[in-house]
């Protein structure tokens, strides 16, 4: 399986700060293959944020 995360503006989009602080919302495109056997999955991925 592939996971795909999905981000509001796209990869790459700039997220302002307000009083010190933001918040942003992220999902995930995940494609599952074919024969993928049922059950539940768990895995991570990672978020960088760069600021100057």
């Amino acid at each position: 399986m592939r996971v795909e995360p999905t981000f509001e503006g796209g990869s790459g989009a700039i997220v302002r700060l307000e009083n010190g602080s933001a918040t942003f919302d992220f999902g995930a495109k995940l494609f599952i293959n074919p024969g993928q056997a049922s059950g539940q999955y768990s895995g991570t991925f990672n978020v960088n944020v760069n600021y100057e």
